[in-house]
């Protein structure tokens, strides 16, 4: 099997044995504690069904990656000579004949992770809005047309309470846009503040290491931080730019009639 062979069977194998992370979430989700919390308790507790909900759905996908990884080196293994040899010898002439296929192997899943990882963080959020009661469009939701005709960017994940509200009453409505981690990304949402005139935008983040100077040309910006609680509590205290999950959720549930 060439390379262009094995890259088609791996993304092929991925899709047949990776559920979508809209999948792995409503695995998981039945099976937790959640299902019994009441909306209050949604709303006192964001931060701790967030991180919860991530590490559960984070455990049953490494379950599922492992059983693709399998799958993945079967075509790679009944190509390699079963000569009787050292197992040392064994492994290192597989690595060394399979070493581009297994390059592009590990490569894939490290950015299918990446990938996964925001989509799930995002779908929890949505999860949390749900159960709390507090109403939102995306643009999955309500479709492309009207996400540009409201002139929310590609940076805003969602829109509270409602793309409509917000044509009508900007100043009453919420913004969120939401990344796993910064880094430098947080310049994106900047830029796309620009583009599109949003006033003021949510960032909701899990990064444990935003500097400082990230925090102050947020603020500077009118991009205010949304954490876990742990996170807020213990690195971004100082800060009243950096928001937690419990404090969002309030403050949108006040704003309920």
């Amino acid at each position: 099997m060439n390379i262009a062979e094995y890259t088609e069977y791996v993304k092929n194998l991925r899709k047949e044995l990776i559920p979508t992370p809209e999948e792995i979430l409503n695995e998981i989700y039945p099976l937790s504690k959640f299902p019994q919390w009441t909306q209050e308790r949604f709303r006192k507790n964001a931060s701790i069904f967030v991180e919860e909900v991530r590490d559960l759905c984070w455990t049953k996908y490494l379950d599922y990656e492992d059983e693709f990884t399998k799958a993945a080196y079967e075509p790679l293994m009944e190509e390699h000579s079963s000569e009787p040899i050292s197992q040392r010898d064994t492994i290192i002439n597989f690595v060394t004949l399979h070493s581009d296929s297994l390059f592009w192997l590990h490569k894939s899943t490290s950015n299918s992770r990446r990938s996964r990882a925001g989509r799930t963080f995002e779908l929890i959020v949505y999860k949390l809005l749900d159960q709390a009661g507090i109403e939102y469009d995306t643009q999955k939701k309500i479709g492309k047309q009207v996400w540009s005709d409201s002139s929310l960017g590609k940076i805003v994940d969602c829109v509270i309470p409602s793309a409509e509200q917000y044509n009508q009453d900007k100043r009453n409505c919420t913004l969120l846009s939401m990344k796993t981690s910064l880094r430098e990304r947080w310049q994106e949402v900047v830029e796309e503040m620009k583009r599109t005139a949003a006033s003021h935008v949510m960032l909701a983040t899990l990064d444990t290491e935003i500097t400082n100077a990230t925090i102050g040309h947020l603020n500077d910006h009118n991009i205010t931080l949304v954490v876990p609680k742990a996170n807020k509590d213990n690195l971004y205290s100082e800060f009243n730019s950096v928001l937690d999950f419990e404090t969002l959720i309030a403050e949108e549930a006040a704003k309920l009639p």
